[in-house]
């Protein structure tokens, strides 16, 4: 074998295992809290078949919410309308992650208030109070046997600058299954297969 070739081989097998094994670098403040997670949708993109059942999914959903006695109380201060639209964007993203199958497994999310509050607050367009008891819900409402819909990992403060890396959620298997049979996951997400090498 050639230098040249060893060389391009070499190099081939490097780019491998650096794809395979990326190296370890602290997350950027602001962004997702890793490479494995995928920081929550600010738009609700795809065609409108699949916002209509998006809409529908969210709808019943919060309805299910609202329906249980332990968890009524604490959200019914909420407006349906504001529970169904952050639901929209948590939904939206969870089900792109699912339709990505290997590139992502947390949705990452912010809960700091700033970012919501703020007029040029990077979720502006949401609801912090949404989002808030959205979260506890899908960690702590049981979906299917022990499994919720969703597992909490925690983000981190830090006091002194009142900056922290993002809170990610981690959907369990039987909430992508109900996602997919509801047909919010599928190749190309959001806008299908066709639009998306088309896009490329």
């Amino acid at each position: 074998m050639n230098d040249d070739l060893e060389a391009q081989f070499r190099q081939i097998y490097e780019e491998m295992d650096y794809c395979e094994n990326p190296p370890l670098a602290f997350p950027k403040l602001g962004g997702a809290y890793d490479i494995y997670s995928l920081l929550i949708f600010t738009k609700i993109q795809g065609s409108g078949t699949y916002k209509n059942r998006l809409y529908k999914f969210a709808s019943k959903l919060a309805t299910d919410f609202l329906n249980q006695n332990e968890t009524s109380r604490v959200i019914a201060r909420i407006p349906h309308a504001e529970l169904i639209k952050q639901l929209e964007y948590i939904l939206h993203s969870i089900a792109h992650i699912a339709s990505v199958p290997g590139k992502y497994q947390y949705l990452s999310i912010s809960l700091n208030k700033n970012d919501y509050s703020a007029p040029n607050g990077q979720f502006a367009m949401m609801s912090y109070r949404a989002m808030v008891e959205l979260n506890q819900l899908l960690a702590n409402t049981t979906l299917k046997g022990n499994d919720a819909y969703t597992h909490q990992k925690n983000g981190h403060l830090n006091p002194e600058t009142n900056k922290g890396m993002r809170t990610r959620l981690e959907p369990t298997a039987p909430f992508l299954d109900i996602l997919t049979k509801a047909g919010l996951v599928f190749a190309g997400h959001p806008t299908g297969l066709g639009r998306s090498r088309a896009r490329k």
